[in-house]
């Protein structure tokens, strides 16, 4: 499968994060997270698209 370089991006990331992310009712409704915050993953690939590096983000 052929992605954009966006998605190869947002992939890159989530391979990354695998072991960083928190999903939990009782944090933000259940929204993915950095775990141990309330940083949701929907803003680190916002930021990862505008050009931060992970090390910036965390």
């Amino acid at each position: 499968m052929d992605y954009t370089e966006d998605q190869q991006i947002i992939l890159d990331a989530i391979y990354q994060l695998k072991n960083s992310i928190d999903i939990s009712p009782d944090i933000r409704g259940g929204e993915p997270v950095l775990k141990g915050t309330r940083y949701p993953l929907s803003r680190v690939f916002a930021e990862i698209i505008e050009g931060k590096s992970i090390k910036e983000i965390s």
